[in-house]
């Protein structure tokens, strides 16, 4: 138990506090190395007074400096390069918590990247999602150290990728988590909560046969709390997506026609597992030819079937004057033999069915045989499709059948007739490329021949800032298969390296030769973009101060820049709580005016960009504010009591 006084004009509080017990956590708990080595931060997160140690068990690893070990602090390891020639793993205690180490081997190292490197949620909780840099082959995974934060999936991955998380509702005082992934850290940051709120979801599983369907979840909290219900993955619908107080959640699972799926809910916070199980094996079918025109005569005739191994099927006439000779039922692919008995009448048609395929059968009149025509005889519909019609033209009495021939073709009507008549069919919208299909009209075929769907094309990133020395930079396109795009520099100084074409998605790879004079921009049309890219004069720069440290309650200050006088320079600040107010660029010799807004949070450190170098302004935190007043005061109180 500890005492101490908080004095606010002439009103004196006496403050108790409980001494609570020391936990640790380090982030990462876990992390990988390539085989160059290299220095590593680690995290520890602790109360104010408990006292932590570190020390290495590994002689490649070593404890190389710490800061503050009395409460929240940092400490700093050192990877030794490998040369033994295999991966090897050890270990490192720091705060009670042992820390594994993987590192590999010179001839394959594994580097990660994390995009954004962190993020800020709300108190009602949210999902999150960042992307993972690797190389193809670096296996990685993502593990939670909090438990309000939860890694969607198994968080397992390998080369570049992407983890999604979700954050449940805070119902105290602000907090921070991280998300490990081998040697990287993805910070989350939730608000504090206006008011208490607790969340349950009933029932927290869903098990759903292949045909899918909907479900009911119950959500209970307390009448004020804000809620929502975000699907993590496509198959799931969610009908209400957001409520206050208890409430249901209707979700709608979609069909499955393959193996057995997983996937989750994130309702108030609370992630729904939903399991599908596997579609049942579909045989399927099919028959050539679809059709026959037969003379009046008695002939023969004969259909193929093709159907995956073990799937049966039966051929059935629908007219006496069709007989199934052979075939009547089979496994597998097969063929069935048709005998047509002579017409003594006008003509006729009737069908087989087939493998549940429907087979016509237009048998020709004895007395004279039937013409038919159809106009037009092809059309090109545009890429969404649409109705269109085709006449037919024949003698009175003739019979006529319309059976299209590809699933994008619709007969809507006019499937059969005996005269003259119309079919309508109605076109399926293109979402690929382009395709060709038939209809079989009065034994005639009718060509349907459809545009593609236009190419759209989009890169990343669409700017890069380069180096003095110059270096590559990679570029991805995103688009269709079948869209083919080029990329063509601008300027003398950027030159492609791989990618200048290319069909589908792919990327595109430049080499930026470094800057021996002025600043320059320069420009890369890339699949019809513009990729733009700026360089930095061949200067040198100097600060003073070389840095700065700013109280929690923010301030203005200012900077000099020295530079040569050829020398051009702009300042733009990294992060939003800073702030150039004056002297956004110069020529030379100059001042920037910086404003640093209050910090409500722990220490923070950010940057200005000056002349394509890093100022660095450090900013105490609030909880450093609050702690020296809080001992101020107790020192205040011992004196005069």
């Amino acid at each position: 138990m500890r005492r101490g006084t908080i004095v606010v004009g002439e009103a004196r509080a006496e403050v108790m506090q409980a001494a609570a017990p020391c936990q640790f956590t380090a982030a990462p708990a876990s992390f990988t190395v390539d085989a160059a080595g290299g220095d590593r931060a680690i995290t520890i997160e602790t109360l104010e007074g408990c006292q932590w140690t570190a020390a290495s068990s590994a002689p490649w690893i070593s404890i190389t400096g710490t800061r503050n070990t009395n409460g929240p602090g940092s400490l700093t390891v050192h990877i030794d390069a490998n040369t033994v020639g295999e991966p090897r793993t050890g270990s490192f205690v720091a705060a009670g918590q042992s820390i594994q180490v993987s590192q590999g081997s010179s001839s394959s190292p594994c580097s990660y990247g994390l995009d954004p490197p962190s993020a800020t949620v709300e108190a009602v909780g949210d999902s999150v999602r960042f992307n993972v840099a690797a190389r193809t082959g670096c296996g990685w995974r993502a593990v939670s150290q909090a438990p309000w934060i939860q890694v969607v999936g198994d968080g397992v991955g390998a080369g570049n990728g992407a983890v999604s998380v979700t954050v449940a509702p805070n119902t105290g005082t602000s907090r921070i988590g991280i998300v490990a992934l081998q040697d990287q850290a993805f910070t989350i940051v939730q608000a504090a909560s206006p008011s208490p709120c607790s969340y349950d979801i009933a029932p927290t599983g869903v098990n759903i046969g292949a045909a899918g369907g909907p479900s009911t979840i119950t959500i209970t909290t307390q009448a004020q709390c804000t809620w929502t219900a975000a699907s993590q993955v496509p198959w799931i619908m969610v009908a209400s997506a957001s409520g206050t107080g208890s409430g249901t959640v209707g979700i709608t699972i979609a069909a499955n026609t393959g193996a057995a799926r997983n996937g989750t809910v994130a309702i108030a916070g609370r992630a729904l597992t939903v399991n599908q199980e596997a579609a049942a094996p579909a045989c399927a079918y099919s028959i050539a030819p679809i059709s026959f025109a037969a003379p009046a005569a008695a002939s023969t005739t004969a259909v193929d079937v093709t159907t995956q191994s073990g799937c049966a099927w039966t051929a059935v006439s629908q007219a006496s004057w069709i007989t199934v000779t052979a075939g009547g039922s089979g496994t597998g692919n097969g063929r069935v033999d048709l005998a047509i008995a002579a017409n003594a009448g006008a003509a006729r048609s009737s069908t087989v069915t087939i493998a549940g395929a429907t087979y016509t059968v237009n048998q020709a009149a004895t007395s004279a045989p039937c013409t038919y025509t159809i106009a037009p005889t092809s059309v090109s519909p545009p890429r969404d499709g649409g109705p269109t019609f085709v006449d037919v033209t024949t003698q009175s009495g003739c019979a006529w059948t319309a059976v299209s021939n590809d699933a994008w073709i619709v007969v809507t009507g006019g499937a059969s007739g005996n005269g003259n008549g119309r079919v309508d069919l109605t076109i399926g919208a293109n979402p690929d490329g382009p395709r060709t299909g038939t209809v079989t009209i009065a034994g005639q075929p009718f060509t349907v021949q459809q545009a593609p769907r236009p190419c759209a094309y989009t890169i990343a990133p669409t700017t890069f800032s380069a180096p003095v020395p110059g270096g590559a930079v990679e570029v991805v396109v995103t688009t269709d298969a079948t869209c083919a795009w080029t990329a063509v520099s601008q300027a003398p100084w950027i030159a492609i390296r791989n990618g200048a074409t290319g069909t589908g998605s792919g990327r595109v790879i430049m080499d930026i030769a470094a800057n021996t004079a002025a600043a320059r921009t320069g420009t890369v049309d890339i699949a019809g973009q513009v990729f733009t890219v700026t360089q930095g004069a061949s200067c040198s720069f100097t600060f003073t101060p070389p840095s700065l440290t700013i109280p929690a309650v923010g301030a203005t200050t200012t900077v000099d820049v020295l530079s040569a006088s050829t020398c051009s320079w702009t300042a733009v600040s990294q992060v939003p709580w800073i702030t150039v107010t004056r002297g956004a660029s110069g020529m030379s010799d100059g001042r920037i005016e910086l404003a640093i807004a209050a910090n409500a949070g722990p220490a923070r450190s950010g940057t200005v960009t000056v002349g394509g170098l890093a100022y660095v302004v450090n900013q105490e935190g609030i909880i450093d504010l609050q702690s020296d007043l809080l001992h101020l005061t107790m020192h205040h109180d011992a004196r005069d009591p």
